[in-house]
């Protein structure tokens, strides 16, 4: 579950203590991410990933130079995974990079 604060947060993790900033996005555990939203009320909410497997997305390659297009395979905090259309290898792309250009690949 993907977690944004509205407002800086400190929260208490059994991993240790965690600082949220507005506008930055955390991957939870669905357990942990509606404890986290029950305890701290208004001051977070839950974001619903616009990213989904199966998606057709397109980015600007930095080692290519050029615009590729490929499906996706996994979607991660930081990333998604797609079979990269030159090498025909999964490849890791930063989500920042990505723009979704097909809702549901055929």
């Amino acid at each position: 579950m993907r977690i944004e604060a509205l407002t800086p947060l400190k929260i208490k993790r059994s991993a240790g203590d965690m600082l949220l900033t507005p506008g930055e996005p955390v991957e939870f555990s669905d357990d942990e991410g509606r404890r986290l939203l029950e305890r701290a009320g208004g001051k977070v909410r839950a974001i619903k990933d616009s990213l989904q497997v199966g998606m057709m997305v397109e980015w600007e390659s930095r080692l290519f130079y050029g615009l590729l297009t490929g499906v996706i395979l996994d979607v991660t905090a930081h990333a998604v995974r797609v079979r990269h259309p030159l090498t025909e290898m999964e490849a890791l792309i930063p989500r920042a990079w990505v723009k979704v250009i097909d809702r549901m690949a055929s």
